[in-house]
């Protein structure tokens, strides 16, 4: 039963640049990760994932310095980033702590996985970070590699793929999950790195205990209460929380059956240039064909917890078609403009100097205003049909 934890580690921070390399008492935060890291007896093996970004190459060779293992994988998919971290280190017990904690005490870890590992029959999950009683910055979570693996091939949102865990503890009918608390509540202790008011504190707090070999939660707790004007340095930092805003995100095998649903919706056919149902076997033939198709684009708008529309972009002659369809909940509330105007930036972001085409039946009001709304030029128009293009490399 193979342990490993990995640490998500990267140079970019939008609130605290660089934090990770940034220096306390003579050792930079990912040392002091690390060393508090090996002080865990039932962890075999630690590894810090990174990206593959060129930026983040400093990482690595911090890693080296630490002789310590890395693994690099994407960038915003930081779930696929953990699972293959995981098993290319034949992982059977995964450990989730990130590079922001240094401050981490390898006592509380330890405790945890040793909780979930007298349980691991019971439990698929087991954390102290979703009914907070220790400080922020002592976070653990401990899962099964198999738990890890369903949420990888099952999630699909932008929110679950980029924060590793919300799959598995939003889904707590199809995983068992439990929740380890400290007898006192220090859920109002802030020790995590984020800011530069985080890092003020934290390094105070390394200052006072600089001569000794090591220091946990309770001699900071003990340290604070003597010196309250040390917790008020980041007492009105706000968490970062996890992005409620809109993506784009490239649909996959798992969005198949989605989308079967959506485009046999009857405004979707009815506005449709086919407004015959399309048989299920036609349609997953048809998808897995597009996926693999490079002159075909398929993304999903989407937000924290839900999938809300498509939108296709595809070459066909000598025209980049563009189309899309909002699902039936979400239809009148300015999604199908949002769709592409995500769409619009993306392509111009990736410097995709092309001329989108856009095919709409003259019946469907709504889908020509927000072609004209977003300055598409009306090229063709003739009793029934309206063509749209616009040039992007403008």
């Amino acid at each position: 039963m193979k342990v490993v934890c990995i640490v998500q580690a990267r140079i970019s921070s939008t609130r605290f640049p660089g934090k990770v390399l940034k220096e306390i008492c003579g050792k930079t935060v990912l040392e002091h990760d690390v060393d508090r890291l090996r002080r865990i007896k039932n962890v075999d093996e630690i590894v810090i994932a990174t990206t593959t970004l060129e930026k983040d190459n400093v990482i690595v060779k911090e890693c080296e310095k630490l002789k310590i293992k890395c693994f690099r994988g994407s960038e915003d998919d930081v779930l696929s980033r953990y699972y293959y971290a995981a098993k290319e280190n034949s992982a059977d017990v995964v450990v989730r702590v990130t590079s922001d904690c240094p401050l981490i005490d390898s006592e509380v870890t330890e405790s945890i996985i040793q909780c979930y590992m007298e349980n691991r029959e019971k439990y698929d999950y087991l954390s102290n970070t979703i009914d907070r009683t220790y400080p922020r910055g002592l976070d653990t979570e401990v899962f099964s590699f198999c738990a890890l693996e369903k949420a990888f091939n099952e999630s699909t949102s932008q929110r679950d793929r980029e924060h590793v865990t919300p799959y598995i503890w939003d889904n707590d009918n199809i995983f068992n999950i439990f929740q380890y608390k400290n007898k006192i509540d220090y859920s109002d202790l802030r020790w995590t790195l984020d800011t530069e008011e985080d890092f003020k504190l934290i390094s105070i707090i390394y200052e006072q205990f600089e001569d000794r070999d090591y220091f946990g939660m309770n001699e900071i707790v003990k340290f604070l209460e003597k010196n309250p004007e040390v917790k008020e340095i980041n007492k009105y930092i706000e968490q970062k929380k996890i992005d409620d805003s809109l993506f784009l995100i490239p649909a996959g095998e798992g969005h198949c059956d989605l989308i079967y649903e959506w485009v046999n919706e009857d405004e979707v056919r009815k506005n449709s240039f086919n407004n015959s149902e399309i048989p299920y076997e036609e349609h997953v033939n048809w998808y897995f064909k597009k996926l693999k198709d490079p002159d075909c684009f398929i993304y999903l708008l989407a937000d924290s917890n839900k999938n809300i529309g498509i939108v296709r972009v595809e070459k066909k002659g000598n025209e980049n078609v563009v189309s899309y369809s909002i699902s039936k909940q979400f239809r009148g509330k300015g999604y199908g403009y949002k769709i592409l105007e995500k769409l619009q930036d993306k392509l111009m972001k990736e410097n995709k100097n092309i001329i989108l085409t856009a095919y709409v039946k003259k019946e469907n009001i709504y889908s020509v205003k927000i072609f004209e709304k977003l300055h598409y030029n009306l090229v063709e128009n003739d009793d029934y049909n309206m063509k749209f293009e616009k040039n992007l490399s403008r």
